[in-house]
């Protein structure tokens, strides 16, 4: 037992293995150009670089006098209601009138012929009302098509981010799909690096992970691995994974080299002793 008792002091006096710390990227979670749906001459931007916006802010607008007016034109239709109401008090009328001879020709009162064209008559006053009716559903998909096309002049945020780029300026012309502002997701930030494919197997989506944003920022993050490569680079012997870093406070820029350390991976020595 005595004899032991060095040897256990030995181990415990034995270093952890240092942990493998990775190059890496900290890069946006996404970039978009934000572009116009249609073409025409820019009336405003809203927005400048560095500005933050929410997904659905209004970025720019583009000159849209034109389509404003065929909207108010398409909702003035929709919402005239005389040419149904007219056809209502015509049905109605036609159909009391129908009853009022149909007991008079019960009497012999009335003649057939009279009767006939009250029968037509009400026919007739249904057909005009299901007609007005199909010209207000009609009034209704116009000023919703209005709506829509006046909708697509103006220019909003796809995602909430960074302002990075101003692209059109008041008066110029953007052209179909013409982009209009660039921007950048900060929260979360996205991490990318190349590490060994001896690894492969010890990292997986879910794990979490250590990176160390290069100066000036400093400190120490936790981040999760959302992807692992599934191609190898045989040149370089390497196999690409990508993070998700938490970045609420918007204090992390994008653009940055870290470092990264992942938890419990370790090489995969499998085979390379057969």
């Amino acid at each position: 037992m005595r004899a032991a008792l060095p040897l256990f002091l030995a181990l415990a006096a034995t270093p952890a293995p240092a942990q493998d710390w990775h190059e890496c990227l900290i890069a946006p979670r996404a970039t978009v150009r934000v572009a116009s749906a249609v073409s025409g001459v820019v009336d405003e931007v809203l927005v400048a670089p560095g500005d933050y916006v929410e997904e659905g802010q209004v970025l720019a607008r583009l000159r849209s006098a034109v389509e404003r007016a065929n909207a108010d034109i398409a909702a003035e239709r929709a919402a005239y209601e005389a040419g149904l109401e007219l056809g209502e008090v015509r049905l109605d009328l036609a159909r009391r009138n129908l009853a009022r001879l149909s007991e008079l020709s019960r009497s012999n009162i009335a003649s057939r012929a009279a009767l006939e064209e009250a029968e037509a008559e009400a026919r007739s006053a249904e057909i005009e009302l299901d007609r007005a009716e199909f010209e207000r559903r009609l009034a209704e998909l116009e000023q919703a098509r209005a709506a829509a096309i006046l909708d697509q002049r103006v220019v909003r945020a796809p995602i909430s981010g960074v302002v990075v780029e101003r692209l059109l300026w008041p008066g110029e012309v953007a052209g179909d799909q013409a982009q209009v502002v660039t921007l950048a997701q900060l929260d979360p930030l996205e991490v990318r690096t190349f590490v060994p494919s001896s690894l492969w197997g010890s990292i997986a989506p879910g794990q979490e992970a250590r990176v160390r944003p290069d100066a000036p920022v400093g400190g120490e993050r936790a981040a999760t691995v959302v992807s692992v490569d599934q191609v190898f680079d045989a040149a370089s012997g390497t196999m690409g994974v990508r993070l998700q870093l938490p970045n609420p406070d918007q204090g992390l820029p994008a653009g940055l080299a870290c470092r990264v350390a992942f938890d419990g991976a370790a090489p995969n020595e499998e085979g390379q002793d057969q």
